[in-house]
């Protein structure tokens, strides 16, 4: 079994600040993935599935952390966040 971080995310507009997905041990925030730029082309268009592997954390407590810069003109939603042994 591993450790997964599972999320829905879209990203649509010009000029979208970055997203930053971290994983919190303590005090220590360990980068897991970012999201530079859309993933889609406007509101219109599917959400994606995202799955991050998070074995190296197995058996620690540990907090998820999303961060998003501003951009000029763009939105991020992110649904549906789950941890789970796949």
């Amino acid at each position: 079994m591993t450790p997964v971080h599972e999320f829905w995310l879209h990203r649509s507009g010009d000029q979208i600040g970055d997203l930053e997905v971290s994983i919190r041990t303590g005090n220590v925030d360990t980068p897991l993935t970012t999201y530079t730029g859309p993933l889609q082309n406007g509101w219109e268009d599917s959400w994606e599935r995202q799955s991050l592997d998070i074995s190296a954390f197995a058996g620690s407590t540990v907090q998820l952390v999303f961060r998003c810069n501003k951009g000029v003109n763009g939105k991020t939603s992110i649904d549906h966040v789950a941890v789970f042994d796949k």
